[in-house]
């Protein structure tokens, strides 16, 4: 079947008998099944964003992206989100934005009383695993933004993967200084493409 994705689910919920089984507890999709899922899932999750073409076995989801609000002359931004992987193993590789020059990725770490931030190179990503990008931890960085960052403005965010390829997401802008997102992200609002 070289015309089908791969998707491991667990057994109770197996499809009906006409799809093949390849393995224990992996089953040969067809495409338009796969694209019917991935569809469902991208007019009911909030925010999410799908790779344009998704390699066998890779499905990605980035959800609750948003951004703080920014003081007028700041040029740094912070941008915050979180990745849920359904297929095989996977990397970020970069972002980038239309707002700023360049899109950093960091992690903030506090070490006897003092928080350090470091730049990361990449963030990999589990089989069936989940990463939050979030106040006091991995975040991006927009660095020399164009514009500042307004409450309750939106723009794009470009995720760059290993194997699912590039992913564009909305980033909604909350307060200054929030440390949650903001309501119009965790309602749900629908994503780029």
């Amino acid at each position: 079947m070289g015309n089908s994705h791969r998707l491991s689910l667990p057994t109770n919920l197996l499809p009906a008998p006409r799809f093949r089984r390849l393995r224990s507890g992996t089953v040969s999709w067809p495409n338009h099944v796969v694209r019917a899922a991935l569809l469902a899932l991208s007019l009911t999750a909030p925010a999410v964003g799908f790779a344009d073409e998704l390699a066998p076995g890779v499905a990605i989801a980035v959800t609750k992206v948003w951004a703080r609000a920014t003081t007028p002359g700041a040029t740094i931004g912070v941008v915050y989100f979180e990745i849920t992987n359904a297929g095989g193993e996977d990397e970020l590789l970069s972002m980038e934005s239309s707002i700023a020059r360049a899109v950093e990725m960091h992690s903030t770490q506090t070490v006897a009383g003092v928080m350090r931030v470091h730049r990361v190179g990449s963030v990999p990503i589990a089989a069936a695993g989940h990463v939050v990008f979030g106040p006091g931890g991995l975040h991006a960085t927009l660095i020399d933004l164009t514009q500042p960052l307004r409450e309750r403005d939106s723009f794009p965010l470009t995720l760059v993967f290993r194997h699912a390829g590039r992913m564009q997401v909305q980033v909604i802008t909350g307060t200054l200084g929030a440390l949650e997102a903001p309501k119009a992200v965790t309602t749900g609002h629908a994503a780029a493409r």
